[in-house]
């Protein structure tokens, strides 16, 4: 009985130090922060399949040849799934497209300028009679959302630390018909907040939370005696 008791303490205090790394979350907001300054970007488009680049990935403007990278892909009616990452050892932003159709990836090299990453803006543009989602968004293991909406939507994230490596994973799910270029497209701008302090990135076990562990272990041994 002692000795479960002891180990219950020791349980108690370690789910007490889970539940504060895991409280430190991104926030996600409607709309675009007037405070943002973009540093690298990726965009899906072309969704009709039309002949043009399906996705870009560079700088900001996108829309100019020699702020970018491209690549053709092609889209599928239903799941196709897309990354946004970048690994800083190698101080790339990389993309990608997968589907039933094929695997399509980029590469850019890009280094912060607007100082420490804090912040991405996400634009769902649907401009066509079929229907765009960007489904199960997720920032490494956390959630962001799912997310819709007609002609031009904005949501920006916030209280994240982008400086080292990070991977955004997600579903473009399409159906119905598209038209044009540019008319239909999913865009990730990775940037700055300024005066915004970096958010916790993955979470970590505090350390505060090291003399509690050091105190619940000799809880359990004293109880043990």
């Amino acid at each position: 009985m002692m000795k479960e008791r002891g180990l219950l303490t020791l349980v108690a205090v370690v789910a007490c130090m889970g539940l504060t790394s895991a409280a430190l979350a991104l926030t996600l907001t409607s709309g675009e922060n007037a405070l943002f300054v973009a540093d690298g970007a990726v965009r899906f488009k072309s969704l009709a399949n039309t002949g043009s680049r399906e996705l870009y990935l560079g700088v900001p403007d996108l829309g100019v040849a020699s702020n970018r990278v491209e690549t053709d892909a092609i889209w599928v009616s239903g799941d196709n799934d897309v990354t946004f990452e970048y690994d800083d050892s190698a101080g790339k932003m990389k993309a990608s497209v997968a589907n039933s159709g094929g695997t399509w990836s980029l590469e850019y090299a890009l280094e912060p300028t607007c100082g420490d990453w804090n912040a991405l803006l996400m634009i769902l543009t649907d401009r066509d009679e079929g229907t765009v989602l960007f489904e199960d968004v997720e920032m490494g293991s956390e959630a962001v959302g799912s997310f819709s909406g007609t002609g031009w939507n904005f949501w920006t994230v916030t209280d994240i630390d982008l400086s080292g490596d990070f991977t955004l994973t997600g579903t473009i799910d399409l159906s119905g018909s598209f038209s044009g270029d540019e008319v239909s497209k999913v865009e990730i701008k990775l940037g700055c907040v300024p005066g915004q302090e970096p958010g916790p990135g993955i979470p970590v076990m505090p350390i505060v939370a090291l003399p509690l562990a050091l105190i619940a272990v000799g809880a359990v041994v004293w109880r043990r005696r």
